[in-house]
């Protein structure tokens, strides 16, 4: 896929595209043609409203089509695009070329364009291209010219917007060939034009986007209240420099980061565009030598990728006690708690990594962490060595015991895993 980075600004704010991977919206002149967001119930379903005014809508498609008739496919996008992107508002994208391998497609029903409740869909694999012109204006004629083209080999471009690193592409243009590419059975070609410094949509930003729609504003405030991650604004594209250095922390290469950091101090807290800091790479992949040379720069520790890892939850998760013991002898705290209230400790012992809670213990880690328990999320995933580490160090059996273990307890005691049943002989007795 060819691609090109550039900085729009002097858009005229028409057409805007934000949100992050868990949700997005598009607006035309303040008014939104699509607007997608997760369960956030622990499932991969994510819900779809569309706006309610396809008149309007469909006049400014029509500008688009113009804007983007005869482009030169083979020139530079931002130069062949560039009547169109002067209709987005500033900020940084990426344009791209490519082929849509395992999209799904959202069609666009006259059915659907009045609807008082969201469309439920799942994101299975790869892309979900949702349409934005209402299939009943499609022209047969038109989509058989297409089809009979790609047929002979051609492959005309769709445009579509997205949120950079989302797995939703809303058709900007295109319609007739995304029908023709599906009836001649051929994945379509793309033009993608990706927000990369997208802002996180807060609560506000839905409700208005839903207009008097009390269900759909009822539906949207259920969803973000259980959102347990708080949306934030997409990180900027970092230099290609930066890249290179975030890139040498995860290698372990000592040197790169040395001659880095003595001549670029302030790329210690760049971030890529998962969030991830050269701290968090290094520690991640258990670079000692680099997380100490990172150290000496004073970066920021409290940092989450968008796994929500700071550089202390990825040494635990990834089972690197040596990066534990230096990152927290240098300050970090042993109980850090990320956006899901999981500290180091709980991630280890999810994993079943002994050696990595035995260090966090030493080290003045909570063996009851204040919230959820290392015990019982090392028992869920039969890891019996850590629960029998953990009673050993002095984890309460009763410390916020959930509810499913007292279920297995109660119902099928003789069934259950083993660390079910030597919690409980340790809760009878006082001993496995």
């Amino acid at each position: 896929m060819s691609s090109e980075i550039i900085e729009l600004t002097d858009g005229s704010g028409r057409i805007s595209i934000a949100g992050d991977q868990r949700e997005c919206v598009l607006l035309f002149d303040g008014l939104p043609v699509g607007f997608t967001w997760d369960d956030c119930g622990g499932s991969i379903g994510q819900y779809l409203t569309r706006g309610t005014a396809p008149e309007k809508l469909q006049k400014t498609l029509d500008d688009i089509r113009r804007l983007v008739s005869g482009i030169d496919t083979e020139a530079s996008l931002a130069d062949s695009l560039a009547g169109l992107l002067a209709l987005f508002e500033n900020g940084q994208y990426v344009l791209s070329k490519g082929i849509a391998h395992g999209a799904e497609v959202l069609d666009f029903p006259l059915a659907d364009i009045v609807t008082e409740q969201p469309y439920p869909f799942y994101c299975r694999s790869g892309s979900i291209l949702i349409c934005t012109q209402p299939s009943a204006y499609l022209d047969k004629g038109r989509v058989a010219e297409y089809r009979d083209q790609i047929l002979s080999g051609a492959r005309p471009y769709l445009i579509v917007a997205e949120v950079f690193r989302s797995d939703i592409q809303f058709v900007m243009d295109g319609h007739h060939k995304l029908e023709a590419y599906r009836q001649a059975d051929i994945k379509p070609h793309l033009i993608e034009i990706s927000r990369t410094n997208s802002r996180g949509l807060t609560l506000e930003d839905g409700l208005r986007a839903f207009g008097d729609s009390m269900s759909l504003r009822s539906e949207y405030a259920r969803v973000k209240e259980r959102r347990y991650d708080p949306p934030r604004t997409q990180p900027r594209l970092p230099l290609p420099d930066v890249y290179d250095f975030i890139y040498a922390a995860e290698q372990g290469d000592v040197e790169k980061i040395t001659s880095t950091l003595a001549e670029n101090p302030e790329f210690i807290d760049e971030v890529t565009p998962d969030f991830r800091t050269a701290l968090i790479s290094g520690s991640m992949r258990g670079q000692t030598e680099v997380v100490s040379v990172l150290l000496s720069y004073n970066p920021r520790w409290d940092l989450e990728d968008e796994d929500h890892q700071t550089a202390l939850h990825a040494a635990a998760i990834y089972n690197h006690p040596e990066v534990i013991r230096l990152l927290i002898q240098h300050g970090v705290p042993a109980d850090i708690e990320n956006v899901m209230k999981n500290t180091p400790l709980i991630d280890a012992a999810i994993n079943g990594f002994t050696e990595s809670v035995q260090v966090l213990l030493e080290l003045g880690a909570q063996v009851n962490p204040k919230n959820g328990s290392a015990l019982y999320m090392a028992a869920v995933n039969e890891n019996l060595e850590t629960v029998r580490y953990l009673l050993e160090a002095g984890a309460d059996p009763e410390w916020n015991r959930p509810e499913w273990f007292d279920t297995e307890v109660r119902e099928w005691l003789d069934d259950a895993g083993e660390c079910t049943k030597f919690i409980q002989a340790f809760r009878q007795t006082g001993s496995g």
